[in-house]
């Protein structure tokens, strides 16, 4: 192995604004859980969590080669560089202290801290009515809810939303009801603007967030979720949700095109190890632009887990000199963040390489560097990600 770059998204955190127990009250008769910490801020049990997952980075990339005193002391060939809001610069620092603990390594991120960093931003970036028409014509919103209605029909039954102040006091007892529209503006990132599948999938990271972070089961929708198929199921909202919203290709590939530019300068620079912690967001929509394949990742409820980390690993074929990449998603399942496992080369997190369309993957999970850097060539010359 020569280099790595990986893309993290932040540890656990506590709701944001549409999660809060406020915003979502009248949606259960359940009492939402109380955080310690400020709205979409990483938690305590987060921050632990990354500072594992960083001791185990130290011990894979040790065991690589790319990571050695020398390295370490000099610190020039390694970078940890967040999106500038709380959340992401906390697991920045979890990660360092983990992974390069003594080492002449520090978190970087911008100065304007709580403003989004241009690379880590999903914002559209043109006013184009030819792309605008494009992703509008791309994603259904009907026949994503239409799909979803076994989803929603058990989500409704686990919070027990008959029971709800919707339903009870506003005399609104039907779940799902608005299709939702999909807004591309330039300046504002791709979402889903109304409608029941924000609602939805806002519920659902709430629960999920409670689920990861330790709480009783019978604090968790009353007790109500037993079942890992039912966690499934309810967390394909989610996933669904931003398909639709960021990981359409032609969407995807804009809005990850400032991530994806620095991914490849540190590529083709002489770094050898980078961190870059962003969002699911970042996640969702970078994959989907380089057209990987749908995968599956076990042990877990979510397509972009939280805490996990997409790593583009180069490597050279010491026989015929090739350079190659290995892509691979690398998480913690949903029982080792809920119980708040210690991670090394012994207790490893789980591992799933990925596949792209257009960059054949052989049986050792790698693709041509040839292949994989057309991709990239691809994104760069769209019209709409001239610089």
């Amino acid at each position: 192995m020569e280099k790595v770059v990986i893309v993290s998204r932040h540890g656990i955190r506590s709701p944001e604004e549409d999660e809060t127990k406020e915003a979502l009250a009248q949606y259960t008769p359940y009492k939402w859980a109380d955080w310690k910490v400020g709205v979409g801020h990483l938690t305590e049990k987060g921050a632990q969590l990354e500072t594992y997952f960083g001791q185990y980075l130290n011990e894979y990339l040790t065991q690589q080669g790319l990571l050695n005193k020398q390295e370490c002391d000099s610190g020039k060939n390694i970078r940890v560089y967040s999106n500038s809001v709380p959340r992401t610069i906390s697991t920045g620092k979890a990660i360092t202290a983990g992974a390069f603990a003594n080492c002449n390594v520090k978190t970087e991120h911008q100065n304007k801290i709580g403003e989004t960093d241009p690379i880590f931003s999903v914002d559209v970036r043109t006013d184009s009515e030819d792309f605008k028409k494009q992703v509008l014509s791309g994603v259904d919103l009907a026949k994503t809810n239409d799909k979803l209605e076994p989803n929603h029909q058990l989500l409704a039954e686990l919070i027990d939303f008959k029971n709800s102040n919707e339903c009870r006091i506003q005399k609104d007892c039907t779940f799902i009801e608005e299709d939702g529209h999909l807004r591309i503006e330039k300046g504002k990132r791709p979402s889903i603007k109304s409608g029941d599948l924000r609602v939805s999938k806002s519920i659902v990271n709430a629960l999920l967030l409670q689920y990861y972070e330790g709480l009783p089961a019978d604090r968790i929708a009353g007790g109500n979720i037993d079942t890992e198929e039912e966690w499934l199921k309810i967390n394909k909202i989610k996933d669904e949700y931003f398909r639709a919203s960021r990981g359409y290709q032609p969407a995807a590939a804009h809005i990850a095109y400032p991530l994806i530019k620095t991914i490849r300068q540190d590529l083709e620079g002489s770094r050898k190890i980078s961190v870059l912690v962003g969002h699911d967001s970042n996640i969702v929509s970078l994959l989907s632009a380089l057209g990987v394949k749908d995968y599956t990742l076990p042990g877990q409820f979510e397509k972009t887990p939280i805490g996990g980390k997409v790593f583009f690993e180069i490597w050279k074929d010491s026989e015929s000199g090739q350079k190659l990449v290995k892509t691979k998603y690398v998480y913690q399942s949903a029982q080792q963040l809920r119980k708040g496992e210690k991670l090394s080369l012994a207790s490893p997190p789980k591992e799933v390489v990925l596949e792209m369309d257009k960059c054949k993957t052989d049986r050792d999970g790698f693709c041509d560097y040839a292949d994989f850097n057309a991709i990239l060539d691809n994104i760069a010359k769209m019209p709409v990600n001239a610089d």
